[in-house]
């Protein structure tokens, strides 16, 4: 049986899911295909059910444990510093405000926010070329 507090976490975690299309799809007026990718941290109790979510859905998802530095490094920035890209997830509101912060430098920002339990936050980060850091790496 299923209680108000689940559906409404699980309803929070997909908005955050399909707020932004997925897949690659072609941004408005974007000269490249959006890059598409799904983070989930492993140590919230909403994580497998959100990750089996994206996996099903056929997006590259990645879980990681509490610690997004690796991640940032080896996925997230990368796929930023190429251009246009929407970025889904579901962390912790201290990841979020990294992710964010980090994020700004390549013109992307929250684009869409739900508190999916107490303790996290789904949510969907896009790029905005117009939105880029004065000193932000340029494209390669």
């Amino acid at each position: 049986m299923v209680n108000r507090r689940d559906f409404v976490a699980g309803s929070a975690a997909l908005a955050a899911l399909t707020a932004v299309p997925f897949g690659r799809t072609r941004a408005a007026g974007a000269t490249t295909e959006w890059v598409q990718l799904v983070i989930v941290d492993r140590a919230l109790p909403d994580a497998p059910a959100f990750a089996a979510r994206a996996i099903a859905a056929g997006h590259d998802t990645r879980l990681f444990d509490r610690d997004v530095g690796a991640l940032w490094m080896n996925e997230i920035e990368p796929r930023l510093r190429l251009g246009p890209v929407a970025i889904a997830g579901l962390t912790g509101a201290a990841t979020l405000f990294c992710i964010d912060f980090l994020a700004r430098d390549y013109g992307a920002h929250v684009v869409q926010r739900n508190a999916a339990e107490p303790d996290a936050v789904s949510w969907t980060i896009a790029t905005h070329p117009e939105r880029r850091a004065p000193l932000a790496p340029q494209r390669s």
